[in-house]
């Protein structure tokens, strides 16, 4: 079935049968393009990756967003909500990010501008991966290390960015409102908390690829992939808190490194999958539109 019989198909009454058998067939055309595409671009391995790289990043990254808030967590009152920003950001490794965070707290007086811009180019380690799988999912040329390594360095600083907004934001939990009723903390954790997730997945789909990402298909793949994220989210916390995989048996001391890198790789499988698909609606709805 062609184009332009979809679109007579719509245009003409009493054919609402022939409308959902249309629908049901480009969304299983999509499921199939996805599924395809997602394997050919071996992108579980390239979540593999996300998580190898993630280990190598995670506590850099961690340290130069101390460094950068670091006139924020002067404050005893922002304190317990930058722990709870990093602990559900990070599930796995909670307790491992609250010791850190505790340590660099009493040892940031020794953190200068050439250590923090180190920690800065440590930190990209993971960005630059990832950029080179967006340059393949998007079907865009690859940088040259420098330009890559840039772009990545960039990303971490758009984290601390809306690191440092989301911590601004959180006193807004405690603010009454004119009904005396207050803006609880389901308003950052269901409208703000989603918002800032899908904007940053936007903003890698549309900035780390090498070409022109159409924005719609852009936003498409993000908002997919932050609703999946944020559930999977929930998923793992109530999986290990469940007692069903007690890590620690099997790996000691290490557990907390496994959970981690568990937990990164369903993050990147989540973050390849809404590319994948976002790339699938530009080449259905606008690569071959154009063409036809």
């Amino acid at each position: 079935m062609n184009d332009d019989s979809i679109e007579n198909e719509h245009s003409l009454p009493g054919t609402s049968g022939r409308s959902i058998r249309t629908y049901a067939s480009v969304t299983w055309r999509i499921i199939t393009k996805t599924a395809k595409l997602y394997d050919e671009h071996d992108c579980a391995i390239r979540a593999a990756g996300v998580a190898y790289h993630l280990l190598l990043s995670i506590f850099p990254l961690l340290l130069f967003l101390v460094f950068l808030g670091s006139h924020l967590l002067s404050s005893d009152e922002i304190l317990p909500s930058i722990r709870a920003y990093l602990n559900a950001t990070i599930p796995a490794a909670a307790p491992d990010v609250e010791r850190v965070l505790d340590q660099t707290l009493q040892a940031r007086g020794s953190f200068g501008l050439i250590g923090a811009l180190l920690l800065l180019w440590s930190a990209s380690v993971l960005f630059t991966s990832v950029t080179e799988t967006m340059n393949v999912i998007w079907r865009g040329p690859q940088r040259s290390f420098w330009r890559r390594r840039l772009i990545a360095i960039v990303a971490v600083l758009a984290i601390g960015l809306l690191f440092v907004i989301s911590i601004w934001l959180s006193p807004l939990t405690v603010l009454p409102l004119p009904d005396e009723t207050s803006l609880s903390g389901q308003v950052l954790r269901y409208v703000l908390d989603p918002g800032l997730i899908i904007l940053f997945l936007w903003l890698i789909f549309r900035v780390l690829p090498n070409r022109s990402v159409d924005p719609q298909a852009a936003f498409a793949g993000a908002l997919l992939a932050g609703i999946v994220w944020r559930a999977a989210r929930k998923g793992f916390v109530w999986f290990l808190a469940s007692g069903l995989a007690n890590y620690g048996l099997v790996y000691g001391s290490v557990a907390s490194v496994i959970v981690l890198m568990l937990w990164a790789y369903m993050s990147g499988v989540i973050l390849y999958l809404g590319a994948v698909i976002g790339s699938v609606l530009e080449m259905m709805f606008v690569v071959e539109s154009s063409e036809g």
